[in-house]
């Protein structure tokens, strides 16, 4: 079980700001000097015109715009960028897109500050010094990386997928702007939607849950229950993007607050292997691990159940995963690619705190969840 949930601290390093329009207004609220690091991904974010507003916006501070993040950002990638920024002099980093383009642009603050990110990242220290200002402008409702103390990347090099984290790496604003949501593919929104319920349920799950994160994941998974499908059938009403925004990034301050579980440190031996996204990736081997949570700590089962309309934890785990299938987001391992002659090396790749975690996390639990993820669920 978890500790006592009433003994707690909070605290956020991220000032946030919300509302329609803002990135066109964001200039007035970036404190930091010019010029500024736009770090984002190679496609939408320019393509949408995201880049050029926001270079409108802060003017007469100048932009050097480092548009080379990969949906799994590399490790490569960030150190790229991290030399552009020096020999640029900037004196911030400015995150634009999603949670691979923030998780790359903290990472990239942490470089442009001395911190050795190979190497922490290969002994998977904490990142506990400051770092150059970040400023992040999400264009998902997802990853929670906007308010998060952590960075995701792959090691092409060391066939590693893992996260750099600590208070250092907290952005120190967050620009949440619903209407860059507002483009987003199907696909893309149902599975940044499901992180954020992801992020609520492991975060309320793990033994370093607390009062104040049972708040926020009621809260979270309620909101995706209710309204991502509202914001799939993609009428217009801008009320289910907001939420969505919302519930992200209450769900990044859960991260800082609680951990993610099991599901998330198989994910990234996944990610490794196959290059496939991280949602959908959890999407996989979510059902196996549903059904052995809901019996070893059913409240937050039981109250997914009642937004589902069931009774009982065991109960709430399957609606769920009907819910899943409904939406198109139950998938099996095999589907990404991989194949039963992984496990083996998936098994050796995971990494992280798996004690958070109710649930038997014994090499041959491991093994066995990967094997049940395998396939679609009946």
């Amino acid at each position: 079980m978890m500790t006592d949930p009433w003994t707690f601290s909070f605290r956020s390093e991220t000032r946030l700001h919300c509302g329609d329009g803002l990135l066109d207004r964001c200039g007035e609220l970036i404190p930091f000097p010019g010029p500024f690091l736009v770090v984002t991904g190679r496609k939408s974010a320019v393509r949408e015109g995201y880049v050029a507003r926001l270079a409108r916006a802060v003017a007469p501070r100048r932009c050097v715009v480092f548009a080379g993040v990969s949906p799994n950002p590399r490790l490569a990638e960030v150190l790229e960028a991290a030399a552009l920024g020096r020999w640029e002099g900037v004196g911030a980093v400015i995150g634009l897109g999603g949670g691979s383009a923030l998780d790359a642009a903290k990472a990239v603050a942490a470089a442009l500050a001395g911190v050795d990110v190979a190497g922490v990242l290969a002994r998977d220290e904490t990142v506990g010094v400051g770092t150059v200002p970040v400023i992040a402008v999400p264009t998902t409702a997802g990853t929670g990386s906007e308010t998060s103390e952590a960075a995701i990347l792959s090691d092409d090099g060391m066939g590693l997928k893992h996260g750099l984290r600590g208070p250092g790496l907290a952005p120190r604003m967050a620009l949440i702007d619903p209407e860059l949501s507002a483009t987003l593919p199907r696909e893309t929104a149902a599975e940044t939607g499901f992180d954020v319920l992801t992020h609520a349920v492991e975060t309320w799950v793990s033994r370093r849950s607390s009062a104040l994160v049972e708040l926020h994941a009621r809260h979270a998974l309620a909101v995706v229950l209710r309204e991502l499908p509202a914001r799939l059938a993609d009428s217009g009403d801008p009320g289910p993007r907001r939420a969505l925004a919302l519930a992200s990034a209450l769900m990044g301050w859960n991260l800082a607050s609680s951990s993610t579980c099991l599901p998330h440190r198989l994910q990234y031996p996944v990610g490794a292997l196959t290059d496939s996204s991280h949602p959908a990736g959890l999407a996989a081997l979510y059902p196996a691990w549903l059904r052995r949570a809901a019996r070893l700590e059913p409240e937050p089962f039981r109250f997914l159940g009642q937004c589902l309309g069931v009774n009982g934890a065991e109960a709430g785990a399957e609606a769920l995963i009907g819910w899943m299938k409904r939406h198109g987001l139950a998938r099996g391992l095999r589907g990404l690619g991989v194949q039963e002659s992984d496990v083996p090396g998936l098994v050796a790749g995971v990494r992280g705190n798996l004690a958070v975690d109710p649930c038997d996390h014994s090499r041959e639990a491991l093994s066995s969840l990967y094997l049940e993820s395998m396939e679609e669920p009946e």
